[in-house]
């Protein structure tokens, strides 16, 4: 059995709402769960937003900035 046999019950979803910044130079820092509930689940999403590799930046007049983002990621449980 894996994880989320364990965490979720089937078929249902599961969604924590991640926000962190992406820097000026396209790195990802701050990162926060934002609306969660299930800490492993809250955990393996910030881990996957840790370890995405590196975002484009935002631009402002042309201009590279450090941005804020929300980003959903969804878990489903298996049948």
């Amino acid at each position: 059995s894996d994880i989320y046999s364990t965490l979720l019950k089937s078929k249902e979803l599961y969604t924590a709402v991640v926000r962190f910044v992406v820097s000026k130079y396209g790195s990802i820092k701050d990162v926060d769960v934002e609306k969660g509930g299930k800490v492993q689940l809250d955990g393996m999403a910030v881990e996957i937003i840790q370890d995405s590799p590196d975002w484009i930046p935002a631009l402002q007049y042309n201009r590279k900035v450090n941005a804020y983002r929300r980003q959903p990621i969804s878990f489903r449980g298996f049948e």
